[in-house]
């Protein structure tokens, strides 16, 4: 079995991605991750945080790399909370 990893959301510490193995362990999406620190220590879990604000810097460093070689393109917006 490999080691289970989750991300957790910014600063609201609940689960927004889980690999196979943290599903195994019954770790649900949305659930406040403090609910499964027990887990963390037994299976040696591995938590990261999401970095949105890092994610849009490197999405728009690619996307400026690629209008380099394509300049007709459409970047996906959403609209939603962080």
């Amino acid at each position: 079995m490999e080691k289970p990893v989750g991300v957790i959301r910014n600063n609201l510490v609940c689960f927004i991605a889980r690999s196979n193995e943290t599903k195994v362990l019954a770790m649900s999406m949305g659930a406040p991750a403090f609910e499964y620190k027990y887990l963390f220590e037994r299976f040696d879990v591995n938590i990261f945080s999401a970095n949105f604000t890092l994610y849009g810097d490197m999405s728009s460093r690619i996307m400026t790399i690629l209008s380099g070689y394509s300049p007709d393109q459409v970047e996906y917006e959403y609209s939603g909370a962080n």
